[in-house]
């Protein structure tokens, strides 16, 4: 389906748009794309599906706790795995749309990264708490000795996140693990590059046809800011390609104290 949708082949991307058949009463437009995108990675062997993963971590600058070596890793990619609920109240289970563990040997003794992932498209967090129940869930199964955590949410909306965040930080009870807030334009932006940077490879191979069908629903790719951090982490990180021009309206001229 992604290579019909990239060749223009089929009108199947309208439905992640918003447009509908007479028929369809409702669509899993998030769980749809979070297949399309994500479960074609895990086709890839697992040095091709890695070298994303570590390209990705390296855009979010995480900390120096979180990083993986760069070879002799392992990928494994579950989609919605159901974790087992820790709330007083009585709710069932979370089921966070994607986890991903990286795995490797070291002389301590076997290790690993698990990536928690929740993806938003054009709908908003599942009740004000979803992601921090997510997390106390996925610390209970995973968080240890030699296992690392980190907590992403990709979307095109932000704000919920950043609202749940303020909310209630439990990342910050535990050092070294955080929550990541990016848009799906940062996935883009980073596709686009890795399929540039060697078009032989399988995973430049998958990324260009993944960020073509995330233009074709209406994803854009970065071209101006270098970065864009909040005191929590980074948020956005893109590179600064010289469409922007700094005596523009649109910033402030300091020295003269008014828009040129």
């Amino acid at each position: 389906m992604l290579h019909a949708i990239e060749r223009k082949k089929s009108p199947a991307h309208r439905r992640y748009t918003g447009h509908r058949d007479e028929h369809e009463r409702r669509v899993h437009e998030e769980d749809e794309i979070t297949s399309l995108v994500f479960g074609t990675l895990s086709l890839l062997p697992d040095e091709e599906g890695v070298a994303f993963w570590l390209a990705l971590l390296d855009r979010l600058k995480v900390s120096e706790g979180l990083r993986c070596p760069e070879s002799g890793l392992a990928q494994q990619i579950s989609l919605w795995p159901r974790l087992a609920g820790t709330d007083d109240d009585g709710r069932a289970g979370v089921e966070p749309d994607m986890m991903v563990t990286l795995s490797w040997d070291a002389k301590e003794g076997p290790q690993s990264l698990v990536l928690l992932v929740e993806f938003k498209w054009r709908a908003p967090l599942s009740g004000d708490d979803q992601l921090q129940r997510q997390w106390r869930a996925a610390k209970m199964k995973w968080l240890g000795p030699g296992n690392r955590l980190l907590h992403l949410f990709v979307g095109q909306d932000l704000s919920g996140a950043h609202a749940a965040r303020a909310r209630n930080d439990v990342w910050s009870k535990d050092p070294g693990n955080s929550l990541h807030i990016l848009p799906w334009t940062t996935v883009r932006t980073l596709l686009g590059e890795i399929a540039a940077s060697n078009a032989k490879r399988p995973m430049a191979r998958w990324a260009s046809v993944v960020e073509r069908f995330l233009g074709s629903v209406g994803i854009t790719r970065f071209g101006g800011f270098a970065a864009v951090v909040d005191k929590a982490g980074p948020i956005l990180d893109v590179e600064l390609a010289g469409q922007v021009d700094m005596k523009s309206r649109i910033f402030w001229n300091e020295h003269k104290g008014q828009t040129p």
